[in-house]
């Protein structure tokens, strides 16, 4: 409880509140304080409420109960398989029947809500988790249910997470997972490291749908990358093997760094060293996993390591609350705490053992779905670094951007990119008039909506793709437009392609909807002030105005830029 207090003190004001719901056929309120110390710990500010013992499907299909009215933003569907199909422990026990009405109730409740949903595998009875041998349970079935359970976890990925209860049983001896004595008398079989354990899990389920993703991790070199300093080791002295300890750990924990690298993470370093050395051990060491293909930016030199965190993030076009900075030193922590209190910063634990799970165990990363555009995320700020280069040789700048051949390409949405489509309205803040969040549902009900029109933006140039960047949202009413959303990856500014994309979308609406007027909105966030006056410069007239929001109104758009020699434009 303690921690608890911790959390919310340094909360200060939260990032966001969640609201959450248990389903349950035991007792889940002991997993309530560790529950609100991962929230808590992450900005986010949590409402918990449990459903009734077993009532599952009453709560799913009663139009009146306190679930389907409140909609919360995450269920949390926990099942303990003896009460869900007491049958298990007969010999001659099949899953077909519990497989199916669980599947049922997931269905259900993907129908009936539009919260996220979080799922558990099965574990065996808990008389047999608690050494009762008297007790039996067919492995293979259970197995069977397991692999169902699943098989639809990744089939709906977009709405289910899964949390593995057998890791959060093997997080402690049996001895410390489960409570017989307790299961017996109120049906709270699980003890506290499990009850961590499944916190956890279910805390970065609901990060994924209340927080933004961080997009790149910054990385020191030595006693972090590898055991050992290399310029006083030498290359053959630091440790850093796939089998020796502790070299191991190490190695365990670039293979990490390189599956995020592969998902779309931008992975940097920021090293107090000597640079040769450094970029030895990438290239030469057998057992280095890094290489320079994952490395988007680095500052490795004798400079305070904030001032090169926000180099980097000035070079990469990011900001601070994007970046994840692991580093060994409590020193170093204490300086990035202290200057820039944005960042997320991750110590090397003292158990090398724990090491790999360091940038997974919160869920830092995690993001709802997986795009094409994060896949291709290194390879794209690469590319923009040599349009940076490029940029220098330039003393005109209508000039380079001529030079680019800028291709804009402008559709409709349609379910083949909602999800990218939703992950931009969930993470842009610089280049975002109104800063509205939607989730993948809310995107395909626009889409399906004959008063709504959802419009994206994919840009290229003559250095490669850069993938989706913008975003149209309208809704009419009457013969009145109402632009309920415009926004741009930061990544594209600058080169009038916010121009091109709401004059283009704003005249294919005119022609298909017969718009005679529109109405727009600025609504300020701590972030978007460089497009306070966006609606001005094309033409509109503001009709109300407040410190937080302004007002638009025209009834055509006037361009402030020609940007047609700069730009072309493709309508697909």
């Amino acid at each position: 409880m303690e921690a608890i207090a911790e959390a919310t003190a340094d909360s200060g004001d939260f990032t966001a509140g969640a609201s959450i719901h248990f389903l349950r056929n035991y007792t889940t309120e002991p997993v309530d304080p560790y529950l609100q110390y991962f929230l808590l710990k992450n900005d986010i500010n949590p409402h918990i409420e449990h459903g009734g013992y077993g009532t599952v499907l009453q709560e799913v299909l009663d139009p009146a109960s306190t679930l389907l009215r409140r909609q919360p933003d995450v269920v949390v569907l926990s099942l303990l398989l003896d009460l869900f199909d007491p049958a298990c422990v007969n010999d001659n026990w099949s899953s077909t029947d519990a497989t199916a009405q669980f599947e049922d109730v997931v269905t259900v409740l993907m129908e009936k809500t539009t919260s996220h949903i979080v799922i558990n595998t099965f574990l065996p009875p808990v008389a047999i988790l608690a050494g009762d041998e008297s007790t039996s349970l067919s492995e293979h079935e259970l197995q069977t249910l397991n692999n169902r359970v699943q098989e639809l976890a990744r089939r709906h990925s977009g709405r289910l997470s899964l949390v593995d209860w057998r890791v959060c049983f093997d997080a402690g001896a049996d001895s410390q997972s489960v409570d017989l004595r307790f299961w017996r008398s109120s049906q709270a079989p699980f003890k506290k490291f499990f009850l961590i354990e499944y916190a956890r899990a279910i805390s970065r389920a609901v990060r994924k749908t209340k927080l933004v993703a961080k997009k790149c991790l910054v990385l020191d070199c030595d006693n972090t990358l590898w055991g050992g300093v290399v310029g006083e080791d030498g290359l053959e002295g630091i440790m850093l093997h796939d089998a020796e300890e502790p070299g191991r750990y190490y190695y365990e924990f670039q293979r990490e760094v390189v599956r995020l690298s592969k998902s779309g993470v931008i992975i940097a370093l920021c090293s107090k060293n000597n640079d040769r050395d450094v970029w030895d051990v990438i290239d030469k060491h057998p057992y280095c996993l890094i290489d320079r293909s994952h490395i988007v930016a680095s500052r490795i030199n004798w400079t305070n390591k904030a001032e090169n965190l926000m180099s980097l993030a000035d070079e990469l076009n990011i900001g601070m609350d994007s970046i994840v900075f692991v580093d060994d030193s409590p020193q170093e922590q204490m300086l990035i705490h202290q200057m820039l209190p944005d960042v997320t910063v991750l110590s090397v634990p003292e158990d090398l053992r724990r090491f790999s799970t360091v940038l997974t165990c919160d869920g830092l990363f995690d993001s709802m779905s997986q795009t094409d555009e994060d896949k291709a995320r290194t390879t794209m700020y690469r590319q923009e670094s040599r349009r940076k280069t490029d940029k220098q040789s330039y003393s005109d700048l209508n000039n380079y951007l001529k030079s680019l051949g800028t291709i804009a390409r402008i559709r409709d949405v349609d379910n083949e990119i909602v999800a990218r489509v939703s992950q931009l309205t969930q993470k842009t803040n610089q280049f975002n008039l109104t800063t509205r969040r939607y989730s993948e549902s809310e995107i395909r009900d626009f889409v399906s909506s004959a008063d709504h029109r959802v419009m994206s933006m994919s840009v290229t140039d003559k250095f490669g793709e850069m993938g989706l960047t913008g975003v149209f949202i309208v809704r009419r009413e009457g013969s009145t437009a109402v632009i309920d959303s415009l926004l741009l990856s930061c990544r594209v500014l600058g080169r009038q392609l916010e121009v091109a994309f709401v004059c283009e979308c704003m005249r294919l609406v005119k022609e298909n909807w017969g718009t005679t007027s529109w109405r727009a909105e600025f609504r300020r966030t701590r972030k978007n002030d460089q497009v306070s006056n966006f609606w001005e410069r094309q033409g509109f007239d503001v009709v109300n105005e407040s410190d937080e929001s302004r007002d638009y109104a025209a009834s055509d758009c006037s361009p402030s830029v020609d940007y047609s020699n700069i730009i072309t434009v493709f309508l697909e």
